[in-house]
């Protein structure tokens, strides 16, 4: 590949990103996910792949780290709201927000 070409490294930094997100989910399921998050560069980023998966079933997990005393943890739900958000389906998403306002 290409380094020069951003737009294809980004594009394939994005699906090895999935790759690690859907096999660690497969494998370790949400405690997975966790540890995971503690060792990634940017948790945010890692959230926002978690969004891309579209496993529902995270949802109530996911939304119990919004108040995680790991930072990263709560980084990682930052992105992963960001990215339901911009989804068809950001209802557990804006229930969320809308009971904690």
């Amino acid at each position: 590949m290409d380094l020069d070409d951003h737009a294809r490294y980004e594009q394939r930094l994005q699906e090895l990103c999935y790759e690690a997100v859907a096999e660690t989910l497969s494998t370790a399921s949400i405690d997975g996910v966790a540890r995971l998050a503690t060792r990634w560069k940017v948790p945010r980023d890692l959230g926002w792949a978690i969004g891309g998966v579209d496993d529902e079933c995270l949802d109530p997990a996911l939304l119990a780290w919004l108040d995680a005393e790991t930072p990263q943890l709560r980084d990682v739900v930052t992105g992963w709201a960001a990215r339901k958000l911009q989804g068809p389906d950001d209802t557990a998403v804006r229930a969320t927000a809308s009971a904690l306002a």
